[in-house]
Parts: C-alpha cells; structure tokens; sequence
C-alpha cells in the first residue's frame, strides 16, 4: 500500500481536495488509488448529509451560519 506524507500546514488543502470538484489530474490520482477512492466517496457523502442541516441554520440563525462562514468552516459558496 502507498504511503502519503503531508506536511502540517498543507493538510487542510488536501482535505479540501475531497469529496468535491476537482482538477483533472487530482482526480485521475484518486481514480488509480482504491484506498484515496474509498476516502473521496466516505467524505462525500459525510458532506451531503450535512447539507439540509447547514440550510436550516442559514433559515433560523443568520449570525452563526456567516461567523461560521468567516471562520472558515462553511464555504463562502454555499448555497
């Protein structure tokens, strides 16, 4: 099995490279590895789950969804 290494200060990238978009060559590497496959969809799916309830919190408390936001934990994106 391959071993990744990734330093401290990148890991927060390298999440963020799952279970959403990604470039072509990313994906073609998570596509060869069956283990970074498996994690893709794990992540995707914890992250779909997630989306009603994040909606909600947008509809009944607008301050904590944008501090969230700010912070960082919510993508700016959202819709």
């Amino acid at each position: 099995m391959k071993r990744y290494k990734i330093s401290e200060s990148n890991l927060n990238e390298f999440w963020g490279l799952f279970g959403k978009k990604k470039p072509k060559t990313m994906q073609q590497i998570i596509d060869d590895d069956p283990v970074l496959k498996q994690l893709d969809s794990e992540l995707y799916s914890i992250n779909r789950n997630y989306v009603p309830r994040l909606r909600q919190m947008k509809k009944e408390d607008p301050k904590l969804f944008k501090k969230m936001q700010d912070m960082g934990i919510i993508g700016k994106d959202f819709k």
